[in-house]
Formats: structure tokens, C-alpha cells, sequence
């Protein structure tokens, strides 16, 4: 069985929790109602990426299909479209995998293979190997569809996965008003791509040109006690692109003090997200398939 590596483990313990807990849409996630599907076994994100200051443009595409996806978050809170979880870290002695919240160590997940995944509908086409996850094997260009454009999805099929095709639409990116923080240069001037938690009011965000159909996730993302560790903290909200998301006071409050870095020595600090997406799940051989395809706003929050 190959084992995760530790970057590998970070994004799964991300999309694990993004996608809740929530038994619903199990087969469709086109009407998959108010609250994000529980989390799927294969997980593919199609995105177009703005990050930065000066807005920076990418495009990424990700994916991993394991049995069974660790849960690394345990639910503190809950209210609105937004759950809040922590990560308490568990001491197992010499585990080689995952360390549950009650002291156990469990193996890690084992990465399923079904062969080659190709992706059509973007600018260009884009094929995602198995190695530890799928991942291209070049650089994407920053435009990789338009909003409206059919993303399909197809796997080739392979020794534990057979083949399947899934397809969502692109999306319009949002944007929001991010002028206050830190510069990522100096990290002491004010910068345009950090967001500040006030703990005396909910967060409150919201926009111009809601999309109908389309879904908006926010993840707020905490910091790690080491490198490819899961994250102390993580708010996580989800809900139809009505214009506006909010964050309760008191998960805002509770969120762990997070200063400005703009390098981590010997942890992690990843950026948090905004994304509007569309997705599509199916149930392959006993297992649910995912696509996401949506725009994607990184930016540093800091409490």
C-alpha cells in the first residue's frame, strides 16, 4: 500500500472537512439541499486561482481517491451555513498513520487507482496521473475556462476504481474587499489581500453579482503545531451564492489568535478561501466520485 506524504495528508484533512458531515447527496450533488455532502471518497477540485496583492492568477487541479478519508477535525460549533472545528492533537508512541482524537493510531487511508483522469471543456485539455493523489504534470495556464463553460471529468479506470465521468460548470470569481491587514513584504503596512476577525461583531461578507445555481465556500484556516500537521482550527461555510456569507460572533471569537506571517518556520500557514463552485457526485462501485469546478479567492486572515 503506498503511504500519503505529509502535503498530501494536509489536503486531505482540508477537503474532509470542507465537505461536513452531513449525510446528504450521496449520489447527485446538484440538489444536494442547504448543507455541504458528507465527503467523498474521490475528490477532484478544478480551479482558478487569484492570490496576492497584485492578484496573481493560476489555474490548479487536484485530486485523491482513498479508502477510507481520515477525519482529522472533531465539530466545536455549528450556526448558520458555517461549522467550526478543532484539531486536538493525540499522542499514540510510535504510530506510523493517523492519531485519533482517543490515543489510537489508525492506518493510513490506502489510495485507490483509477488510471488516468482526464479533463476536457478547459482551455486545454488536462490529463492527472496517480502519484500519491493526481496532480498534472506541468503548470496550468490561469485560464482555464470561462464562466458557464461544461467541465467534464473522465477516468480511464483502473485496478480498484472503475471507470466513470463527471462534469460541472465554471464559474465567475467573487470579489470582496480585502484592504486591511498586513503587507506580505514588510508585514507591518497595510496590504490588499488580508482579512482582520473583529471578535466584537459577526464576519460579514458579501458581493454584487450572486450566481443562481452555484455554491460559495469559505474556509477560514488556522495555523499547525508542525509541518503537514492538521490545522488547530478551521471555520468552514457553505450555502447557495445568495451574495453574502456570514460567520457567527462567536465562532470568530473562539478562533485561535492567528498573527501575520508571511513565512512559516517549521509549520504551516496556509491562506484562507473563497470559492464559488459547482460540483458533481456520483457512486462508482460503492463509492462516491467528486468534481468541483469553481473560482477561487486565497487570502490571509489574521485575529
Amino acid at each position: 500500500m503506498k503511504q500519503p506524504s505529509m502535503r498530501w495528508l494536509v489536503m486531505a484533512a482540508l477537503l474532509c472537512a470542507a465537505c461536513g458531515d452531513d449525510d446528504g447527496g450521496a449520489t447527485d450533488a446538484r440538489a444536494v439541499g442547504d448543507t455541504p455532502p458528507a465527503a467523498a471518497e474521490g475528490q477532484v477540485a478544478v480551479h482558478e486561482v487569484a492570490v496576492g496583492e497584485d492578484l496573481a492568477f493560476r489555474g490548479e487541479a487536484l485530486g485523491s481517491i482513498v479508502d477510507v478519508r481520515p477525519d482529522f477535525y472533531q465539530l466545536a460549533d455549528s450556526g448558520g451555513d458555517c461549522r467550526f472545528y478543532r484539531h486536538e492533537p493525540s499522542f499514540c508512541g510510535d504510530c506510523f498513520g493517523v492519531c485519533s482524537p482517543g490515543g489510537v493510531c489508525e492506518p493510513f487511508p490506502e489510495n485507490l487507482h483509477a488510471g488516468s483522469l482526464h479533463i476536457d471543456g478547459t482551455s486545454e485539455p488536462i490529463t492527472l496521473a496517480e502519484d500519491y493523489g493526481y496532480r498534472p504534470s506541468a503548470a496550468l495556464p490561469s485560464d482555464l475556462f470561462a464562466p458557464g463553460d461544461a467541465v467534464s471529468l473522465t477516468a480511464d479506470g483502473g485496478a480498484d476504481v472503475p471507470a466513470f465521468s463527471l462534469a460541472a460548470t465554471g464559474t465567475a470569481p467573487i470579489w470582496i474587499d480585502l484592504s486591511e491587514g498586513d503587507s506580505s513584504e514588510t508585514g507591518s503596512s497595510p496590504g490588499d489581500n488580508t482579512l482582520a476577525l473583529d471578535d466584537t461583531r459577526d464576519l460579514a461578507l458579501s458581493w454584487s453579482d450572486p450566481v443562481a445555481g452555484a455554491r460559495v465556500r469559505l474556509e477560514i484556516r488556522g495555523s499547525n503545531q508542525a509541518h503537514g500537521q492538521p490545522l488547530d482550527a478551521l471555520i468552514v461555510c457553505e450555502a447557495d451564492d445568495t451574495g453574502a456569507l456570514a460567520v457567527p460572533r462567536s465562532m470568530v471569537e473562539a478562533f485561535p489568535p492567528r498573527s501575520y506571517h508571511s513565512i512559516c518556520d517549521g509549520s504551516d500557514c496556509p491562506m484562507s478561501v473563497l470559492v464559488r463552485l459547482t460540483r458533481d457526485r456520483r457512486e462508482v462501485d460503492g463509492r462516491v466520485m467528486e468534481l468541483e469546478v469553481g473560482a477561487r479567492r486565497d487570502f490571509v486572515v489574521v485575529h
